[in-house]
């Protein structure tokens, strides 16, 4: 017999939430359980690599999709958009006009440099980014 719930890795570039969730809820439900999960810090503007959020529409979940990042249909269930147990989804956060915010990631180790003057990563082994 399948799970009916599954666990979801939901990553910034430093920052790990893992959310339980129904295969039957949709993805708007996760990123509820995703914004409560950092909000559940005093002050989550201050963590490095979370700006301040304050509603779902601040952010976007996205998985990994033939080495780009896809986001996630907000309508759409866990089920249909084919998340596994333990599948990684990432989060890109919005600015205060609802656009994206740039950021890149390195494309050896997943690191995301922040500083947009940084276009290399500091890790042993890669020095190249590409944007999100």
């Amino acid at each position: 017999m399948p799970p009916s719930e599954i666990q979801l890795i939901v990553k910034t570039h430093r920052t790990t939430v893992v959310i339980q969730t129904p295969l039957s809820a949709t993805i708007q439900r996760v990123k509820s359980s995703v914004l409560s999960a950092l909000n559940q810090f005093d002050n989550p503007g201050t963590l490095e690599d979370v700006p301040s959020i304050n509603s779902e529409g601040d952010f976007e979940l996205c998985k990994m999709d033939s080495s780009r990042y896809v986001a996630l249909d907000a309508s759409k269930g866990v089920r249909d958009q084919k998340l596994a147990a333990w599948a990684t989804l990432y989060i890109r956060f919005r600015d205060q006009n609802g656009e994206f915010i740039f950021q890149h990631v390195c494309t050896a180790c997943g690191y995301w440099p922040q500083c947009l003057p940084l276009l290399h990563c500091t890790c042993m082994y890669s020095n190249a980014v590409r944007p999100l």
